[in-house]
């Protein structure tokens, strides 16, 4: 699983349901870039990423790109 958020505490409880779960999760950090983001989540094989509502738009523009593979 995906988080794609600044630090907050909704990035920790984010944290600790993945645990909870047994999730793995990836963080994705805006600062490298919408192609670098993008080149996380197709390695890793995300099939869900949690995002702040700040982040929702590039995400979106990101599902267009990746669903075109």
């Amino acid at each position: 699983m995906g988080i794609y958020s600044i630090n907050r505490p909704e990035w920790m409880i984010t944290h600790h349901a993945a645990d909870a779960h047994s999730l793995c999760l990836v963080p994705l950090y805006d600062t490298l870039g919408p192609e670098a983001v993008q080149f996380i989540i197709n390695q890793a094989d995300l099939r869900v990423v949690c995002c702040s509502g700040d982040k929702v738009k590039g995400v979106r523009k990101m599902l267009s790109f990746l669903c075109s593979f």
